[in-house]
């Protein structure tokens, strides 16, 4: 039997493309780097969540018993999971983020953006730039929206 040789647990590279001069980039991303995608990311979330999970990152969907459930629901679960939420609901994500920083309790990042502004790709693209660029901890009860990236 073949022995695999273990891999780094601290970085992955992806090639990636700039959306400005369409020369690839490689990016470092941490290869825990996990993610949760709302049921209000729809589709879109869907193929942002296999994008990302067919290069090594491990993002999740719903289960079925969660699809009707309160958005603070979402956020608990993403958080006991040590997962950042990624939704298109910005006004209610914003109002439970500012709530949960008012009273203590502690997430682990939602990060926003409007629904249909991006396609998939950019929105992967942009995924893909906010992961390399913050860590788990930097990301801990922060929101992020992802026209910034």
């Amino acid at each position: 039997m073949l022995k695999r040789k273990p891999q780094s647990r601290t970085l992955l590279k992806l090639t990636v493309r700039d959306g400005t001069d369409r020369s690839p980039k490689r990016l470092k991303v941490p290869a825990l780097s996990r993610c949760y995608f709302a049921p209000c990311a729809g589709y879109g979330g869907t193929l942002a969540c296999r994008a990302l999970r067919s290069r090594g990152l491990t993002s999740l969907l719903p289960p079925t018993g969660m699809m009707r459930r309160p958005d603070e629901d979402h956020l608990r679960l993403a958080t006991t999971q040590s997962r950042a939420l990624y939704s298109f609901n910005i006004r209610d994500f914003q109002e439970i983020h500012t709530a949960w920083t008012a009273s203590g309790h502690n997430h682990c990042g939602i990060v926003l953006t409007q629904q249909q502004r991006y396609s998939t790709g950019e929105q992967i693209r942009r995924l893909l730039r906010l992961i390399g660029s913050l860590s788990a901890e930097t990301m801990r009860n922060r929101e992020e929206f992802l026209g910034r990236w």
